[in-house]
């Protein structure tokens, strides 16, 4: 609490608007969306496939990052909805993708060396 007024009193978070934004600090996995005036987002981004560049997960999907950059081209497609994120739940080295937005259900899609493996899932019922 004390270093958030520090930080509020010198002036270092004043963005509130998208607009406000254009000159904002952001990191690799913050950024300023378009949702009402701009609000500030942070994205899960990790290696799924561990070649050196940064893939992005989406509601039922990962983009899988290059040299290039990312294209729409490049996505491998899951089961299920929003969502999702990423870990390496078993700690062999390989990231995990999680989606937690399918009905009562949450989806594990074991990590493998050319990413999470589609067929390889663990679901896990909430109910």
């Amino acid at each position: 609490m004390f270093i958030l007024a520090i930080l509020l009193f010198a002036g270092e978070w004043i963005e509130t608007t998208q607009e406000d934004f254009r000159d904002g600090w952001y990191t690799r996995d913050l950024y300023s969306s378009h949702r009402g005036d701009g609000a500030v987002e942070f994205t899960g981004r990790f290696d799924f496939n561990n070649d050196g560049y940064i893939d992005i997960a989406g509601d039922s999907w990962i983009m899988w990052g290059s040299e290039t950059g990312f294209s729409t081209s490049n996505i491998r497609y899951y089961g299920g909805g929003g969502g999702c994120d990423g870990a390496d739940l078993d700690t062999d080295g390989y990231t995990e993708y999680i989606n937690t937005d399918i009905g009562d259900d949450i989806r594990i899609y074991w990590g493998a060396l050319t990413g999470p493996n589609a067929d390889d899932l663990t679901s896990i019922n909430t109910t």
